[in-house]
């Protein structure tokens, strides 16, 4: 299933992520009121994250050729709750937690992790080539329309653009 049209299905409309999602699922709940609860274990192939909407001629800021999907989400009529999913590209290993509103007003509360992530699998990122290995932390909170992330990140061999920076701890 294409992403963006899945996510039609919950009201969000011209999202800022585009994607193939092909996964085998193991669904209970109910549809009225909404209140799903979904296993997925899958991948998402041509998966981008946009500067805008998929329908507008916006830039791919992140994209990955095929990750490999595993975890849970529950879906009411107010939000998206991912638990344990974890996104696989190559070493690379993430793991997703937290909360989507389906209310466009209010936001996001996503933490992401990795304890073994090494950046060229998943480069370029906003159009620039990453290198290094180690572990990256973040969050991604609040309203859409003004989303802040905070990251921190220890990593052995970083070079951006082919500029070698070597080891490195930093807090964004």
């Amino acid at each position: 299933a294409e992403i963006p049209y899945a996510l039609g299905y919950l009201d969000l409309r011209n999202p800022w992520i585009r994607g193939s999602l092909s996964t085998e699922s193991h669904v209970r709940g109910t549809l009225n009121p909404l209140q799903l609860g979904i296993e997925l274990k899958g991948s998402v192939s041509d998966f981008s994250v946009l500067s805008g909407g998929y329908q507008s001629e916006s830039q791919s800021l992140l994209h990955l050729k095929d990750v490999l999907l595993e975890g849970f989400v529950d879906i009411s009529h107010s939000e998206v709750a991912l638990s344990s999913v974890k996104l696989t590209r190559g070493s690379s290993v993430f793991e997703v937690d937290g909360a989507l509103a389906l209310n466009t007003r209010q936001g996001i509360d996503l933490r992401v992790q990795s304890l073994q992530a090494n950046l060229a699998e998943i480069a370029p990122i906003a159009g620039m080539p990453f290198q290094g290995r180690g572990t990256l932390a973040a969050t991604l909170e609040g309203p859409y329309s003004d989303i802040v992330i905070s990251a921190t990140a220890q990593l052995q061999g970083l070079s951006i653009a082919d500029y070698a920076i070597g080891q490195t701890q930093a807090t964004l």
